[in-house]
């Protein structure tokens, strides 16, 4: 997972030079089939995630996210990603899947982030 340079500059500026920042009410989701191909058509959408309290400073998603059922094959999901919107908006994150856990996403297939399995580290 690695924030954005948007948000790391956002965030910069918000804590060492005073700019304000206002961060979004929700955070979206998204499923990529490659670092910067994201799924689009037959029933995908963003869905909403919320995320545990720090701990280590790391996050992790405190409840399981489910999107649409495929209306057809959607390819290898490889990366996860966080937007500041439902549809455009600004990535804030971007996480690429470990090869032995990427998933063929099938028509008639509906992709789960489980508890915990989205998480964001600062280091």
């Amino acid at each position: 997972m690695a924030f954005t340079s948007q948000l790391n500059n956002s965030i910069l500026n918000h804590v060492f030079r005073n700019e304000p920042y206002t961060p979004p009410s929700s955070v979206y989701v998204a499923l990529f089939t490659s670092s910067n191909t994201e799924v689009s058509g037959d029933g995908y959408e963003r869905k909403q995630i919320t995320f545990s309290a720090p701990i280590n400073n790391e996050i992790a998603n405190d409840e399981e996210v489910r999107f649409p059922i495929a209306m057809s094959d959607w390819g290898t999901i490889t990366h996860l990603a966080i937007f500041d919107s439902e549809t455009g908006g600004n990535m804030l994150d971007l996480a690429e899947i470990e090869a032995e856990s990427q998933r063929i996403v099938r028509e008639n297939d509906q992709p789960i982030v489980g508890v915990g399995d989205y998480k964001v580290e600062l280091r």
